[in-house]
């Protein structure tokens, strides 16, 4: 069954790198390799030395190289004496941080698409987004530049070339054009002899423009060919009034209003424009509202219904959604899902999810179910109660908006890499969405990380669901470098004889025991005792002893230690509380602490008393 849905169908944006360039350098003339100058050549060579599929173009006094950068297409300029301009390099929009759309949903609730994403590079290691905005309602396009973590810099509005198109097409006289070659005829002619050609092409003209206005009246008589209409498609005059008044007071200021009736049904839908929203509704006969289904931009899609694919149909790709409000509260998403192997040409499949993103009706492509209120049969029944028994097992995945992330709702195993591997960084911009290069995972977490302060180095790091690390994308590190600090992470450490020993002789209810090296080059064991509490011991190479600490439960933070933390530290929250002991002191306590509104972790240190300690 073929099913056509109310929904846009998701679209992949396909870039063209010389979509700027060409707007910009018409005159830009293509040139051999040979002609280019040394300089030049031997400049990109040192900054490109792995660059493939190169052409070379003059545009007045500048060179611009077209090659591929990391499997992206790319475009470097430079000046004729080789001084390095820019590089301009095509991304795909789903690369973009999620801050760049909220600005631009904010900028221009109405923009249709995005006509060009690039990463511009420029010298000093100056980086930034160059985002294509087209807002057809303003007939305008917008180029704006945000910041590598998604902060609007700059933003240039110019009219839509469409409507500039349009607008010289009607006034010649606008587009630079001449007057008619009628006008040539006349140059050198005696006055009298231009006033009676002028006449005779008066009469022509008159004569030519009532033969195609005859033929054009001919051509609007005779019917055009055109697609087959539904046949359930009705005019305003034939909807009772009562459906109609309540229609307005739901939907103020609906525009592109159409409205559907099945003979024999006792119930109207419309399909409409809300506050620039693809809308479908539906009324009963007698004038009461039942349900209003709304189109839901990918990005305003909740991530747990992002985690029900991925978690029931990982081979499948998202396509739409909508999100729908009903009379009899069963609000509930409608998500369509297409199978990636025939995404050309199979037929998609609907997952109706009640609020929790739990999913309570499926729609094949070979079969239909009228709507999510109708009763199940046996067979989807039994289907039914095998996906939500699955399905509770998923439920200690968090639930929150996929733009709006914040490090404390990621898996604890993220953190504990960037602990290890990245100790002084920060989270920046956190993504849980697909990634073309691990398709088979489904949705990933795609993370910014960064060195605090401003203009310092970054990374990207790639994640499972369950905080698998996948990948890594470090440019201010070689991948030699980065290789070498993971591999000596991974390989587990030799603990000297003498260490083992004296821990041994300590500690006799150790269980799980791993060991690692603190920042301090001690040996750190950390364990969980009989009573299962976690606990680190740790010790100098030559087996002294320096502290053994014991993880205490949030729930059991002492007051004092909470108190001051509060009147102290505004946005501020307890992450973890040990307590320690060491030769030199009596018990104290240590708190990890992460500040919500700047996301630094630090730590302090507290006597029992609850006084912080130096």
């Amino acid at each position: 069954m073929k099913k056509v849905s109310f929904f846009r169908s998701a679209k992949t944006l396909s870039l063209v790198a010389g979509i700027l360039f060409s707007a910009l350098s018409v005159s830009a003339q293509s040139v051999k390799t040979g002609e280019v100058p040394k300089v030049i050549l031997d400049n990109f060579k040192g900054q490109f030395p792995k660059a493939k599929s190169v052409s070379w173009e003059k545009d007045g006094d500048r060179y611009v190289v077209s090659h591929k950068e990391d499997q992206s297409v790319a475009k470097s300029t430079y000046s004729a004496d080789g001084k390095y301009v820019k590089t301009a390099i095509s991304m795909d929009q789903e690369d973009l941080p999620m801050n760049v759309f909220n600005h631009i949903k904010k900028q221009y609730p109405s923009y249709e698409s995005l006509t060009y994403v690039y990463l511009i590079k420029e010298p000093k290691d100056l980086q930034y987004y160059l985002v294509g905005v087209s807002v057809p309602s303003k007939q305008l396009q917008a180029d704006m530049r945000f910041t590598l973590i998604g902060s609007l810099i700059s933003k240039t509005e110019q009219p839509m070339p469409e409507a500039q198109t349009a607008e010289n097409a009607n006034t010649p006289e606008k587009s630079g054009e001449k007057a008619p070659a009628v006008k040539d005829k006349k140059a050198g002619q005696p006055k009298a002899d231009a006033k009676a050609e002028s006449k005779a092409d008066a009469k022509a003209d008159a004569k030519a423009n009532a033969k195609a206005e005859s033929k054009n009246a001919a051509k609007a008589e005779t019917p055009k060919k055109s697609r087959k209409t539904d046949p359930f498609l009705i005019s305003e005059d034939k909807v009772p009034a009562n459906v109609l008044k309540m229609f307005k007071k739901r939907m103020m200021n609906a525009s592109d209003v159409r409205w559907y009736y099945k003979p024999g049904d006792s119930i109207y839908t419309v399909k409409c424009v809300v506050r620039d929203q693809q809308t479908l509704g539906k009324f009963s006969d007698k004038g009461k509202w039942i349900s209003s289904r709304t189109e839901l931009e990918k990005e305003r899609v909740p991530s747990a219904v992002y985690k029900t694919i991925n978690q029931f149909y990982p081979s499948y790709k998202f396509v739409s959604a909508g999100k729908e409000i009903r009379s009899d509260k069963q609000d509930f998403f409608a998500v369509e899902i297409i199978e990636k192997a025939n995404a050309r040409t199979g037929g998609v499949t609907t997952l109706y999810l009640d609020k929790s993103a739990r999913i309570k009706y499926i729609e094949e492509p070979d079969y239909q179910i009228a709507d999510p209120s109708t009763k199940l049969t046996a067979e989807e029944e039994r289907m039914e109660k095998k996906l939500e028994k699955e399905f509770t097992k998923d439920r200690k995945l968090d639930i929150y908006p996929v733009k709006s992330i914040s490090a404390d709702e990621i898996p604890n195993e993220i953190h504990k890499w960037t602990d290890l591997y990245y100790p002084e960084y920060v989270y920046k911009n956190i993504r849980y969405e697909e990634d073309e290069d691990f398709e088979k995972e489904g949705n990933i977490y795609i993370i910014l990380i960064q060195r605090p302060g401003v203009g310092q180095p970054y990374a990207t790091v790639y994640f499972t669901r369950t905080g698998k690390f996948l990948k890594l994308v470090d440019e201010f590190r070689s991948e030699e470098e980065i290789e070498a600090q993971m591999e000596a992470k991974r390989t587990p450490p030799v603990v000297p004889m003498n260490v083992a020993a004296a821990f041994k002789n300590r500690v006799t209810d150790a269980n799980d025991v791993s060991w690692n090296k603190d920042e301090e080059n001690h040996w750190v064991a950390s364990y969980t005792d009989k009573k299962e509490q976690r606990k680190q011991t740790a010790y100098t190479t030559d087996a002294f002893w320096v502290f053994t600490r014991t993880e205490i439960p949030l729930s059991k933070v002492p007051s004092s230690v909470r108190n001051y933390i509060e009147k102290n530290f505004a946005h501020t929250e307890i992450k973890e509380c040990w307590s320690v002991s060491d030769p030199q002191n009596k018990l104290y306590y240590t708190v990890n602490l992460y500040n919500k509104k700047t996301k630094l972790r630090f730590n302090m240190s507290f006597t029992q008393s609850g006084k912080p300690m130096e």
